[in-house]
This record gives C-alpha cells, sequence and structure tokens, in this order.
C-alpha cells in the first residue's frame, strides 16, 4: 500500500489535539453516552456505506501494528467494541479508515487543484456518472461512493488519463480516511458531503473506463505474465515468514463459508506485506493454496456448490496473484 509522507510544518495544528479536544467536547456534551467517539464515527459509515469495514488511524495510516487495512472489522465483528475502545484510548488515533465492499467502488479527486474540477466534469459527463453518497477531504478533495454492478465487484478500477482522477479503490485495492477524522496537513475534518445522498451505481460506460489495466507493457493493456508473478515471488517473497506474514494466513476459517474471497484476500494481504518488506510470501501462499484446494476437495465430496476442478482452482489462484502483482506493480499513489 502507498504511503503518504508529507510532514506538517512547524507551527500547524495537531491532529491528535484536535481530535483529543473533539472528543472532550463529546463527554461534555453527553457524558451519559456508554458509545465512545470511534464508535459514533464507525456506526456512522456503517450506516451510509453498508458492508464497509473500519480501523483506527494515526495519520493517514493504520494506528494498529499488523496486517493495515486487512485488519479492519464491521461493526457487527465481535472484536469491534476492543477495538473501539482501544483506538478512544490511544492518543495516536487521528481518525477512522474504512475500507470499501467487494460491491463497491470510490473514485478520489482533488477538486481543489486548478484545473481538476473541469477535467473531472468532463470524465463524468463522458460516462454519465451519476449523483452519489460524496465525502468531502479535509483538504477539499471529493471521494465518491459508487455500488459495482455484479460482473465488476472483483476487478480492479484505473484511473484513465486526463480524467482528472487522482486515484480508485475498491474492495481490493486500499482504504480511505473517513468522516470524522483529522486531515493530517491542514487541520480540518473529513465529513460526509450534504445533502446526503444514495450510493449510485456505477454505470457501464464508467465501468468500462475504470476497469481497465494499470500495467501498461509495449503499448497493450494486460495483467504480468506467470513468469513475470514468479520473478516477482522469487525476490520479494523468499524466506522465512515474519509475524506479520503468520498473523496473515493464521485464520482461514471463513474459507468454509466464503472460500473464493477469503483466497483472493489472504493474497492480496500476503503480497501487500511482501511488497512492504516482510519475507515469507511464498510459504505463506503455499498454505492458503493447501487450503483452498481443500475446500474444493470437501465441497465437491459434500455435493456443496461452488466446486472447482483442481486445474480451475489452479487458475483462480494464479489470477488472483497476477491480479494483486499488477496493482502493486502500477499503484504508487498515496491514500486519500
Amino acid at each position: 500500500m502507498p504511503y503518504n509522507k508529507k510532514r506538517r510544518p512547524a507551527g500547524e495544528p495537531s491532529a491528535v489535539a484536535a481530535i483529543t479536544s473533539r472528543r472532550a467536547g463529546d463527554a461534555h456534551l453527553d457524558n451519559t453516552s456508554v458509545v465512545g467517539h470511534f464508535a459514533r464515527l464507525a456506526h456512522e459509515i456503517a450506516d451510509a456505506i453498508p458492508g464497509a469495514t473500519v480501523g483506527p488511524l494515526a495519520g493517514k495510516e493504520p494506528a494498529n501494528a499488523g496486517s493495515g487495512f486487512y485488519d479492519f472489522v464491521s461493526v457487527d465483528d465481535p472484536r469491534f467494541d476492543e477495538i473501539a475502545c482501544a483506538a478512544d484510548d490511544n492518543p495516536r488515533v487521528s481518525g477512522i479508515g474504512w475500507r470499501p465492499s467487494a460491491g463497491q467502488g470510490v473514485i478520489d479527486y482533488d477538486a481543489y487543484k486548478p484545473g481538476i474540477p473541469e477535467k473531472f466534469a468532463a470524465f463524468a459527463a463522458a460516462v454519465d456518472l451519476p449523483d452519489t453518497l460524496t465525502i468531502v477531504t479535509g483538504q477539499g478533495g471529493r471521494h465518491l461512493v459508487f455500488s459495482l454492478p455484479d460482473y465488476a465487484h472483483e476487478s480492479g478500477l484505473s484511473v484513465p488519463e486526463g480524467s482528472g482522477i487522482d486515484a480508485v479503490r475498491t474492495h481490493w485495492q486500499g482504504y480511505l480516511v473517513g468522516p470524522g477524522s483529522v486531515h493530517p496537513d491542514t487541520g480540518d475534518l473529513y465529513r460526509f458531503e450534504e445533502p446526503r445522498r444514495p450510493i449510485a451505481e456505477l454505470p457501464p460506460d464508467a465501468v468500462a473506463a475504470l476497469t481497465a489495466s494499470r500495467r501498461r507493457t509495449s503499448g497493450r493493456v494486460g495483467r504480468p505474465a506467470n513468469d513475470e508473478v514468479a520473478l516477482w515471488l522469487y525476490r520479494h517473497g523468499s524466506g522465512r515468514p515474519s509475524a506479520a506474514m503468520r498473523t496473515a494466513v493464521r485464520d482461514l476459517g471463513t474459507m468454509r463459508e466464503h472460500a473464493h474471497d477469503t483466497m483472493r484476500d489472504a493474497i492480496w494481504r500476503c503480497l501487500r506485506l511482501a511488497d512492504e518488506g516482510h519475507p515469507g510470501a511464498q510459504v505463506a501462499i503455499g498454505k492458503v493454496t493447501a487450503k483452498f484446494l481443500d475446500e474444493m476437495t470437501r465441497r465437491e465430496r459434500v455435493g456443496l456448490p461452488g466446486v472447482r476442478t483442481p486445474e480451475e482452482a489452479m487458475y483462480e489462484i494464479r489470477d488472483a496473484l497476477a491480479g494483486a502483482v499488477a496493482h502493486i506493480l502500477a499503484d504508487r499513489e498515496g491514500v486519500a
């Protein structure tokens, strides 16, 4: 995942101080409430964006050590209350991050930059982009939240040239800073744009414009070949798995209910960690592969749907690996 490397100039307001004072104000206004500040932000996001998972941020980075945004949880997760309480007690936490569900995509454009609104308006008109739920960033940018048609649920979105778009996010492509967070550079809050619109579906022309692969080689668009993926894994995935890599594949229990999503999610998690310098991705991917193949065998034995032959299962795994490597190679944009 890309990183934001900006630093606040001396004398600018502290994001941590701002959110701490806001928490104190919340407590003063309602000292009978048992819902903490982080939980309140999380539930507001969950109400507006069904299926989103959330986690505490320090600036724009996940505040907790581990697997980053892969550790984000839903408000219904048994771990949520503990995470929310810890976030309220952590002075480093300055906001909340959220990760789209598998059926959502987010367009981010920097509306405050000269010329960008005009470029984005032209793109939006060309692809018939509808009004939708929008989040205003602490710097004046916009995050436009869309639902994806069924056929695009597992697609990675890309930034069309000249569109004015700064970045795109799906369930497979990272996270965003959520409403109620303090921008680390301006000290201003992220917020929902009013009036708060329902989430619109991304129209076909927009899907077509946004689903081209971001990796361009020799004038054509496509994912890396198998040998390129193998070379990337050889360079970045060797060694004994780190603690974070072991944690990333420790809990594959949801393989029984959601085998395909669990497999893809685990592969993305492992390769992102490898890209960040954690060793052991080859071993971790081997564990994920074995678990996925075992689940396909179990489903076939008991007559459940969603079965893949060993050849089909391996093709799906290779496709997940190729997609992850393609995005890592192409996506060097900072989280918005």
